[in-house]
């Protein structure tokens, strides 16, 4: 038995769980003549050895008042009773027969009205303690406890509390939480990790309960997801914190959004059309306005093979976003020019072919990558050639003309020594501009 704060004592059934410092029994509280009384509970108590650590003591009194003083609530398991101060500190719980690792293992992951009810339940739970400034840094299946239709967040051993400056942990690897689940950030500085790891955490807990399968280490591949949730997922995990939605509250927004009825039916094109629009409605330059091109990089990421979405819908975007992309994600908007590129490479409709040429110029006329010039100098040549379009041939000529560095004619002449045959399409016209002499013989030869 065990004595309770409030004189309650409590009779010790079996084991149900045991970590790495504590031991998890089924327990019947007692009444004054020792007989059980009330429904059954669970009971946390810390290992002996486990209490002689100071810092074990006090990751494990951290956890016991983060669930009963400052957390109240429906999806988080409340704290029933808790001495903390005994030789072997405890607290006691409601006890759960099931964790959502159970639900799993039974197949409920092919469930997808049970998925979205039942992770809706774990980000409104999130959301409510990171506005407590509370962050989990553990969440996982077996950290979430099942009571019939109700999910319960629990095992907030690693949990912080922003806002009382709790202290952090210091010993290093020692709770590092649950590596397929771990931020990037996790793996290296515990004291570092914000509302964000949890985040992170949240994406690999829906990938979880969409596939069935324990998530590998790391970012995670969502081809496999259903598409709806593609764009959510990816942009929970991305290995990039600043990326990621910054809290609970806005995934759980996110969420609610791909989950609604109408969301249901709205097509790739649909979702960036709505997302540019959100756009438009944040003040230019504004933090919220940079959020919604994170937004739309990673939507564009996760429908990387959806060629309708790009051919259609990317170069309608609108410029002074695109100067947005270009100059705050530079790397992020050379690969989203890649997939595009690589859309662009096969036959185009003639008319098509002088949509992707302005495109391609008024990006040239920004952009100091080499490699994303050379791409652009290098579709624009083939394009060109290959669809016998007039359009085209005049304004690479007029790039050449204009940009006659090094760099440039330099890159200009090996694509034309790479592919040779284009060349005298473009010689036809080359004597009309002003180009470099060493340009003008490439294309001769």
């Amino acid at each position: 038995m065990v004595e309770g704060a409030a004189s309650s004592t409590y009779l010790i059934g079996a084991e149900i769980g045991r970590g790495g410092f504590c031991a998890v029994h089924e327990a019947s509280a007692l009444d004054a003549d020792g007989n059980p009384a009330g429904p059954r509970v669970a009971i946390k108590i810390l290992r002996e050895e486990s209490a002689a650590d100071p810092e074990v003591l006090q990751r494990f009194q951290r956890e016991a008042r983060l669930m009963d003083d400052v957390l109240s609530h429906t999806n988080i398991v409340p704290v029933l009773g808790r001495n903390l101060s005994a030789v072997r500190p405890w607290f006691t719980m409601e006890r759960a027969d099931r964790n959502l690792g159970d639900e799993l293992t039974d197949g409920r992951w092919n469930d997808e009205a049970w998925v979205v009810g039942t992770f809706r339940q774990v980000l409104d739970a999130m959301a409510y303690a990171h506005e407590k400034g509370v962050i989990h840094r553990d969440l996982k299946p077996e950290n979430l406890l099942v009571f019939g239709d109700v999910v319960r967040v629990t095992d907030f051993g690693l949990g912080k509390h922003l806002v009382g400056g709790t202290a952090g942990l210091t010993k290093t690897n020692t709770w590092s939480g649950t590596e397929p689940y771990m931020a990037p950030e996790q793996f290296t500085s515990m004291k570092e990790t914000g509302p964000d790891a949890d985040v992170f955490s949240l994406g690999k807990l829906l990938m979880v309960l969409l596939k069935g399968e324990v998530p590998i280490v790391g970012q995670p591949d969502v081809s496999a997801l259903p598409e709806r949730f593609r764009y959510f997922v990816s942009r929970c995990c991305s290995a990039k914190a600043e990326n990621r939605f910054s809290t609970a509250r806005e995934a759980l927004e996110a969420f609610d959004r791909i989950t609604r009825e109408q969301a249901l039916t709205e097509s790739t094109e649909q979702t960036l059309e709505r997302l540019t629009e959100e756009w438009f409605g944040s003040p230019l330059e504004s933090d919220r306005a940079l959020e919604k091109v994170r937004e739309i990089d990673e939507f564009l990421r996760c429908n990387a093979a959806d060629e309708a979405l790009f051919t259609r819908a990317v170069p309608r975007l609108p410029v002074d976003l695109l100067e947005q992309y270009l100059h705050e994600l530079p790397e992020e908007f050379a690969d989203m020019l890649a997939v595009y590129d690589d859309h662009v490479s096969g036959g185009l409709p003639f008319e098509y072919c002088d949509v992707v040429t302005d495109y391609y110029e008024w990006i040239f006329r920004r952009v100091e990558d080499v490699d994303v010039r050379k791409r652009i100098l290098r579709r624009l040549y083939l394009m060109g050639h290959g669809h016998h379009r007039f359009h085209v041939r005049t304004r690479l000529l007029t790039l050449l003309g204009e940009y006659r560095d090094h760099s440039t004619i330099g890159m200009m002449i090996d694509i034309i020594a790479d592919d040779q045959h284009a060349a005298a399409f473009f010689d036809e016209r080359a004597a009309s501009f002003e180009l470099p002499r060493a340009l003008r013989d490439a294309l001769r030869t």
